[in-house]
């Protein structure tokens, strides 16, 4: 049944890739309606994140506060960092927060300075869900951490039951955007 299913999928996918042409890279999203939902209730609403098993090849860019860790950062490619002693300069310039809140897809923090980044950031990246998840200030390799925030996807179900998400690109395998789906 499971095959079916996915083979279904599959189908689907390359129904939506014989569509017209554009002049640009088409993203692949799915859209699900929940029906007999209350959004009323506190109970129906749900907030969640998970990673994708096959990545999007946009690249994303990801924000992190660093302090011990800005070696291993540094390194990194599509990782905008923000050093500890930058996190002051950011004090009462919301538009300038605001502006590396779009930049960023999601932001990564060493949990020492975390304090400092709710304090200063927390107003802008906090209604935005993009609080920087914490990262210990002894880790090794930061790049798998980096890799793993490029790949989650957050799902919010609010005020409407629907939920729309990115789940690959026309020129993606299709076997790939059918695990990603599911």
């Amino acid at each position: 049944m499971r095959s079916d299913f996915m083979s279904q999928f599959i189908e689907a996918i390359q129904k939506v890739k014989a569509g017209p042409k554009r002049k640009f890279k088409q993203s692949v999203d799915m859209i699900l309606n929940l029906k007999n939902i209350d959004m009323k209730k506190a109970e129906n609403k749900i907030k969640t994140e998970f990673t994708l098993p096959h990545k999007l090849p946009k690249q994303k860019i990801i924000g992190f506060f660093a302090g011990n860790l800005i070696p291993q950062v540094k390194e990194l490619e599509g990782v905008r960092m923000i050093r500890r002693d930058e996190i002051d300069s950011y004090k009462g310039n919301k538009k300038k927060m605001k502006a590396l809140a779009r930049e960023c897809y999601s932001f990564l923090s060493e949990a020492p300075i975390m304090p400092s980044v709710g304090k200063v950031f927390g107003p802008v990246l906090a209604v935005r869900g993009k609080m920087p998840k914490p990262v210990p200030p002894a880790t090794a390799n930061v790049e798998p951490l980096v890799e793993n925030a490029r790949n989650t996807i957050q799902i919010a179900l609010k005020a409407s039951p629907v939920i729309q998400l990115q789940v690959g690109t026309e020129d993606m395998d299709d076997q790939k955007i059918s695990e990603n789906i599911e």
